[in-house]
């Protein structure tokens, strides 16, 4: 019944093309089940209509704007799928499929099975709505996969589930970049992510504005998936000192360059764990900004040969005073920073004084004018 079915599709697909009915197959493949396409289905498809789908069909899925324009002075619908390879292969910029309904999994299948997907880095699906079974056709080629506040087709939030279907993707396997970030994914979603070995390749990994705890946190810097993480987003989250602990004491985050932890619930004890680990050595950018981090946590940050590699600091919005100013200012650990951030924090004259006039910070100074120190 199955393939009887499939072949009634490729029946109606080219009736639709050839009496100009671009809608008829839309929710003819959409009521199709999500099972792999058969390799005769596939060679029919391709043999038959690929050269011929509607016009509205594939803008439904290119959307970005010159590859718009660059099917639209095709002179004919056979010169499409040419164009659109042609334009991918010059082309190194997000593949964008923005504010989408995108609900036929099979269409999304053909296009990656014909090779029209097959020079694309990078996708970006940000903002759209789409059936989760879409992530298992996705070219193997992605290098970097974007997906910021996305939904299911029936409006639900990405959240885990859409996290445990990246994790379980083996066609993501090349993946160096993903952003998730503001998609309602929970510690289940992050510990799906943490142990997947799809996953090992990512240096990059973006989960700021979810809803992940500890329990999430401690998988991500626990698991040896992870070990490749140059870079670590986890802002906007639930996550306490505990969290921050376990990646301060994982060898498996001893690569990050950069660790966003702002907008959670960390405190003191998070921060000086941080400034313990030799782990963090490599670290040139350190957001801290929006928790609860006091004169104690400030002054362990100032004071550790940890962070003498720090460019970056943002302890903005926190509760540190003049003592933490000071701290910051007298430590010869700081001298390289270029951003400071500590604004929305009770400093009074003291510490302002000593941030502007210290001997360690010139070079943060003579950047906020445009002019590096040599």
């Amino acid at each position: 019944m199955m393939t009887l079915n499939r072949y009634l599709i490729v029946f109606l697909t080219l009736l639709s093309t050839s009496l100009g009915l671009a809608t008829l197959i839309v929710p003819l493949v959409h009521a199709m089940d999500s099972a792999p396409l058969s390799a005769s289905f596939r060679q029919s498809l391709m043999g038959s209509s690929i050269y011929r789908l509607p016009e509205e069909l594939l803008l439904q899925v290119c959307d970005y704007s010159e590859v718009r324009d660059t099917l639209y002075l095709a002179k004919t619908r056979k010169d499409y799928r040419t164009s659109i390879i042609n334009y991918l292969g010059t082309r190194k910029e997000f593949f964008k499929v923005r504010k989408k309904t995108i609900s036929d999994v099979k269409f999304i299948a053909l296009f990656s099975e014909v090779g029209i997907f097959s020079k694309i880095k990078k996708l970006d699906l940000s903002y759209s709505k789409f059936n989760l079974n879409m992530l298992a056709y996705l070219p193997e080629t992605l290098k970097e996969l974007k997906l910021t506040t996305a939904e299911d087709l029936r409006g639900h939030p990405f959240g885990d589930a859409g996290a445990r279907a990246i994790a379980r993707s083996p066609n993501l396997s090349h993946l160096s970049r993903l952003s998730l970030n503001d998609n309602q994914i929970r510690d289940a979603g992050a510990q799906a992510i943490a142990h997947s070995p799809y996953l090992s390749h990512l240096t990059r990994l973006d989960l700021n504005g979810n809803e992940i705890k500890n329990e999430g946190a401690i998988a991500i810097a626990e698991s040896s998936y992870m070990s490749h993480l140059s870079r670590l987003e986890l802002g906007g989250n639930e996550i306490e000192n505990d969290g921050v602990i376990a990646i301060a004491g994982s060898s498996y985050m001893s690569h990050l360059s950069r660790l966003d932890l702002g907008s959670n619930e960390i405190e003191n004890d998070g921060a000086i764990a941080i400034t313990r680990s030799s782990y963090m050595s490599h670290l040139s950018r350190l957001e801290f900004y929006d928790n609860h981090i006091g004169d104690a946590g400030a002054q362990a940050i100032a004071h550790s040969p940890h962070l003498s590699t720090l460019t970056q600091l943002d302890l903005s919005d926190n509760e540190i005073e003049n003592d933490g100013a000071i701290a910051i200012a007298g430590s010869s650990f700081m001298s390289r920073l270029t951003r400071l951030e500590l604004f929305g924090n009770p400093i009074g004259v003291a510490g302002t004084e000593a941030i502007a006039h210290s001997p360690f910070l010139r070079i943060l100074r003579d950047a906020s004018k445009g002019t590096p120190h040599p």
